[in-house]
């Protein structure tokens, strides 16, 4: 790098998708001299969010329309709230039929109490439900597990 030249680095834990679940679309990142990022998912395209969300609504009611049980292991903050966020619109919608809903990570637990706490920074849809009911992600048949103490999340 030549003295007295800016040089651009930019750093990032996760690019993502510009699904905008949750959160705002990330900012482009438009010129970079030096770019640093995890690649967890580098070696592969993500396919549309619409058609990610309708094979897990199949999934979902497909399940449930034969009386099992839907087991969904979630191991990240973020996932896990943005299949909450599904969840609530398909109960929103009248799509999810009545069942109950399990959250039982204290870790996930903590990490939605976050979400609440700053829902001025998610998406509009996030923050009408604040508005709306006090919650961002809560809907009937919800709960947090044992180790929770969330209520209202």
């Amino acid at each position: 790098m030549e003295e007295g030249k800016s040089h651009i680095i930019v750093f990032s834990g996760d690019i993502g998708n510009s699904n905008d679940l949750i959160l705002p679309n990330l900012q482009k990142c438009e010129k970079a001299d030096t770019l640093y990022v995890e690649s967890t998912y580098g070696d592969r395209n993500h396919g549309a969010i619409e058609e990610t969300i309708a094979k897990f609504k199949k999934i979902v009611l497909d399940t449930l329309s034969q009386h099992g049980t839907v087991l969904i292991p979630s191991f990240a903050a973020e996932r896990t709230q943005e299949i909450l966020c599904i969840l609530r619109d398909m109960h929103e919608s009248g799509e999810l039929p009545k069942c109950k809903v399990f959250l039982d990570s204290p870790m996930v637990t903590k990490a939605t109490e976050v979400y609440k706490s700053f829902s001025s920074n998610l998406n509009i849809r996030c923050q009408k439900n604040v508005k709306f009911d006090g919650t961002v992600f809560n809907f009937e048949g919800l709960n947090f597990g044992i180790y929770s103490n969330a209520n209202g999340v």
